[in-house]
């Protein structure tokens, strides 16, 4: 079976792209022939057929008004490759150009929604009618969680059938990993993130101020971008005013290796994500991540994080922007060694279980589903 994929990249400096790369990449493992029609070839996967056609993914009017412009390009170029089963769409803003390729090439389209740009792309009267079509007329929709599936529906005003629900994977060699537990590690907390308010660092900061006095000594490392200079300007601020210098760390990028390290000293991952109308954290692959090393997470309810973390399992949830709620399962686990080794074993059980390999036979279903 041959597959066109609509997507902006593959590659992992961006959700969309990293999401693109891994699902193409198990694609191909399992026989599957590929072609990736983009915005950005990815010089380093000269290996995967790539076409760079497609404007970038925020240009909005391009994507929308000009759509069947770019749907003839693509089946002109897509020509050469020899004729398309199936169109995989991994990124909302080009939903509807897959709508478009999909008529013209008669083959179904699948499209993936991944969080925000789900429901942004729903906000314009314009954008919304070309959106649903979209949407209503493709064979499945897939939500990488319940969240996103919910926020999506109740803004598209259709009672559509064809969405249903498939998790990111998680791409981990399991022999590489760390031996689970609290031996020879610190009491660190990491946390990986952009630094910006929909990431929730400033609740972590708050709940900071509370765990340190019960736990004195105990870190907060932040690894992430810095490039919203207003917010991080405001966390460093609150870090001086709270008198947390010696406990709240901001990193910013680290290399993969520094990054491995990190792990490796840490004992549990933090990230209490903040949701409002249009802005939402759609999945949380960073949760699984820690996971595979043995990290039990908190993280934060009402987002997409509640199909990462199985509250009480593999990590504990919180109460949104409730730093007290945030602190007071941080210092459960970092208090309680039995409850800290039952939860370690069982987020390296869980992250196998979430594994690419696992995941991509879902994909494999709906792909073969007959109508």
């Amino acid at each position: 079976m041959k597959i066109l994929i609509i997507t902006n990249d593959l590659g992992e400096k961006s959700g969309w792209g990293s999401y693109s790369l891994s699902l193409v990449e198990r694609l191909l493992k399992n026989g599957f022939e590929v072609v990736v029609v983009c915005s950005k070839k990815s010089e380093e996967r000269s290996d995967i057929e790539q076409i760079e056609i497609l404007p970038k993914p925020l240009s909005f009017k391009k994507n929308y008004f000009l759509a069947p412009l770019y749907a003839l390009k693509i089946l002109l170029n897509s020509k050469k490759a020899g004729k398309i089963n199936l169109i995989h769409c991994f990124v909302e803003p080009y939903a509807f150009i897959a709508y478009l390729v999909s008529i013209i090439s008669r083959a179904r389209y699948f499209i993936t929604i991944h969080g925000s740009y789900g429901v942004k792309t729903l906000r314009g009267i314009f954008y919304r009618i070309f959106q649903a079509i979209a949407y209503k007329n493709a064979r499945k929709v897939v939500c990488v969680s319940d969240y996103t599936r919910k926020m999506v529906l109740e803004r598209v005003n259709l009672d559509l059938v064809n969405f249903t629900v498939i998790p990111n994977g998680v791409g981990v060699d399991f022999a590489e990993k760390q031996t689970p537990g609290a031996k020879q590690k610190e009491n660190i907390i990491i946390g990986v993130g952009s630094l910006k308010k929909r990431k929730g660092f400033d609740v972590m900061v708050r709940a900071m101020e509370i765990v340190v006095k019960a736990i004195p000594g105990v870190k907060y490392c932040i690894v992430g971008s810095q490039n919203d200079d207003d917010y991080t300007n405001y966390i460093k601020k609150m870090i001086k005013d709270l008198d947390l210098g010696g406990n709240v760390v901001l990193l910013g990028k680290v290399s993969d290796d520094e990054l491995k390290e990190l792990y490796k000293k840490s004992k549990i991952f933090v990230l209490t994500p903040l949701s409002d109308e249009f802005n939402f954290e759609g999945f949380g692959l960073v949760y699984l991540e820690a996971n595979t090393r043995g990290l039990p997470v908190v993280g934060s309810y009402g987002n997409g994080g509640e199909d990462a973390i199985k509250d009480g399992f593999n990590g504990f949830l919180a109460k949104q922007n409730n730093p007290e709620d945030t602190a007071e399962k941080i210092i459960r686990l970092l208090s309680d060694s039995e409850l800290y080794e039952r939860m370690s074993q069982n987020a390296i059980s869980w992250s196998r279980e979430m594994s690419w390999d696992n995941i991509i036979k879902k994909y494999m279903n709906i792909y073969g589903e007959k109508r």
